[in-house]
């Protein structure tokens, strides 16, 4: 029989908003497990899945997707293009890339 402390996520490092989630809920899953495991013997188990959650966390933070302004158009650094009617990411309340999920950071000026 499995157990949650078993289940793996499938990268170690989520690549989108969505992996992100699901990660938060087997997290959650693990908390939950956790406090069924009444005589310990899961405990290290779910600390490991517990720290590499987190590192996950804080890698999926890290990363961003560049927009640059060419022309008319929002460039990404996930090669796609976005074109607002007023204003830029910041203005319209864009936090992150509708393409990858990543965190917006907008590049100033030309390259």
């Amino acid at each position: 029989m499995t157990t949650v402390a078993d289940q793996k996520p499938k990268r170690s490092i989520p690549a989108t908003v969505a992996e992100w989630r699901r990660m938060q809920a087997w997290e959650i899953r693990l908390e939950n497990a956790a406090t069924l495991d009444h005589d310990g013997a899961n405990a290290h188990a779910h600390r490991k899945a517990a720290r590499v959650y987190r590192q996950c966390a804080d890698a999926i933070e890290r990363a961003t997707c560049t927009w640059r302004l060419d022309d008319e158009a929002w460039k990404t650094s996930c090669r796609n293009a976005y074109q607002f009617n007023v204003g830029g990411p910041e203005d319209n309340g864009q936090r992150f890339c509708g393409y990858c999920g990543r965190r917006i950071k907008v590049q100033r000026g030309r390259r």
